[in-house]
């Protein structure tokens, strides 16, 4: 039996591009693609923003969901 090779294409979930605000802070802007139980590929738009407020164990940076499409 051959084994499989994976390529980091198999493997990906999205992509992100840079982006800035009207005050000029910079964040990412793209989709993530989840497979769902049918096999069908849900698109899932995403907004990740630098945390301004990190604090102790928070996240350096948040995700937020964005309209499903």
């Amino acid at each position: 039996m051959q084994k499989e090779t994976k390529t980091w294409k198999d493997d990906k979930l999205g992509g992100f591009w840079i982006k800035k605000t009207k005050e000029d802070r910079m964040y990412l802007s793209g989709v993530v693609n989840i497979k769902m139980p049918d096999g069908s590929i849900k698109k899932v738009p995403i907004c990740i923003y630098k945390n301004d407020f990190k604090d102790g164990n928070k996240p350096d940076f948040n995700a937020y969901q964005m309209d499903v499409l």
